[in-house]
């Protein structure tokens, strides 16, 4: 008979290693192997980056490998591939490394009000997530449980986009974060697209974007 799986508190998640590269989620108290990154998925982040970066947001709001901890039955924590940070989610995340818990105080700060994307709250303003083995909308119930105001999914060679309202989300076809209001997600699909044959392509043709 087979042993059902150990599960893990959130420090012991934390701490745990299997001396190998693999990268893990936990789910309900047991860990679950996350796929190998594609090269696509750098391609798609750096070039998110790099626009977020323009908009004069600071480097410390922009995070790859910081993971938020969810509403589950038994411990559980999420790796988005991007986090935008409010300046809140931001200072309270260095409490605790690299993880986002459920109730973190925020620590007292003076927000930046012209990098933040809103008022300022202990959660992420955005986080974004690349899909490739399953329906990105199976995981929007764990945001929606943390209140994360908007979720970008990049599946099947398109953005789709999420707003949380009235406590559900709906799907948007523009970010109503009024600094990326702007942003086509058409011509952005179609530059992380060019970019999986050429990314000096899709550099120059989002730069043309970008009217630098």
């Amino acid at each position: 008979m087979d042993m059902p799986p150990k599960t893990l508190t959130l420090e012991e998640y934390l701490a745990y290693s299997d001396g190998t590269d693999a990268r893990y989620e936990l789910v309900n108290g047991v860990l679950v192997e996350m796929p190998t990154e594609s090269p696509i998925n750098k391609t798609i982040v750096m070039f998110l980056v790099s626009y977020f970066l323009r908009l004069g947001l600071p480097y410390y709001r922009l995070a790859i490998g910081h993971q938020l901890e969810v509403t589950s039955e038994k411990a559980a924590a999420r790796e988005p591939d991007l986090v935008v940070h409010s300046e809140a989610s931001a200072a309270a995340i260095l409490q605790d490394g690299k993880l986002l818990r459920l109730g973190m105080p925020v620590p007292d700060l003076v927000v930046d009000e012209s990098y933040c994307f809103g008022r300022s709250k202990p959660i992420p303003d955005l986080v974004i997530e690349i899909v490739f083995t399953s329906s990105g909308l199976s995981k929007l119930s764990r945001y929606q449980a943390l209140g994360i105001p908007e979720v970008w999914f990049w599946q099947d060679g398109l953005f789709s986009l999420y707003r949380l309202k009235d406590d559900a989300y709906v799907q948007i076809t523009r970010s109503e974060i009024l600094e990326l209001a702007a942003l086509d997600m058409d011509v952005l699909a179609r530059c992380v697209l060019i970019g999986q044959t050429s990314r000096l392509d899709a550099a120059n043709e989002f730069r043309k974007v970008l009217r630098l």
